[in-house]
């Protein structure tokens, strides 16, 4: 698939895995359970005490009970208890007396945060299979892999499939009255124009175009 761009799919692709593989955060920001959030507001934010920092490919992932909440970062799995994502720019952190600003975030651990505006339930959390689920069809039959379509098979699992090549078009000029360079026209002549102007439109549609030349009115010669 990756050395496929430009042919065509011989057949239709089906999805080999989801696409996304597993429940994971959309934004970077807070995992939470949507009902500790529910009356959050600018006046009366809601705190929850912090359990623990999801990264991208982490594995070991925290249990968050009720009042509590994990630091999640975008494309991190979405870990047992909590149900959404609260945006970072919701919330700021606090040590329980003082309110930590984002800088000082990188030199102390905050043990709790603070959470600006409710979250419904699977609000910036993205579902496994929620773009493609396994085993449904990814593309059809006759479409052109380009890089957009490239793409989505790998991300569904898909390293090979069947494909067709491109049509190679030949095109020939063919007339006693064509000029082919830029030597000046002489009675009845005409410049040569159609035949790169083809092989430009050939090309422009993603196709092979050779270049034949051009021909005298002359049967053996054509």
């Amino acid at each position: 698939v990756a050395d496929s761009r430009g042919y065509a799919l011989a057949e239709d692709v089906m999805a080999r895995e989801s696409m996304p593989p597993f429940d994971n955060s959309a934004m970077d920001g807070f995992a939470v359970r949507a009902a500790d959030v529910a009356g959050a507001s600018q006046t009366s934010p809601a705190v929850l005490r912090i359990v623990g920092t999801i990264a991208a490919g982490a594995t070991d992932l925290p249990c968050v009970r009720p009042a509590e909440a994990a630091r999640i970062m975008t494309g991190a799995q979405i870990p047992p208890g909590v149900d959404s994502v609260v945006p970072v720019e919701l919330t700021d952190t606090w040590d329980g007396e003082h309110r930590m600003s984002r800088a000082a975030e990188s030199m102390a651990d905050p043990a709790r945060v603070r959470v600006f505006a409710p979250v419904r339930p699977s609000d910036h959390v993205r579902r496994a299979g929620e773009s493609v689920a396994a085993g449904a069809l990814v593309l059809s039959r006759g479409e052109r892999l380009g890089p957009a379509q490239i793409a989505m098979l790998l991300s569904a699992g898909v390293f090979e499939t069947a494909v067709h090549a491109l049509p190679r078009i030949g095109v020939i000029s063919t007339g006693d009255e064509l000029v082919t360079d830029a030597a000046p026209l002489r009675a009845g002549q005409i410049r040569d124009s159609n035949r790169p102007g083809l092989l430009a439109a050939i090309a422009d549609q993603g196709f092979v175009g050779v270049d034949l030349g051009a021909a005298r009115d002359d049967a053996d010669e054509i």
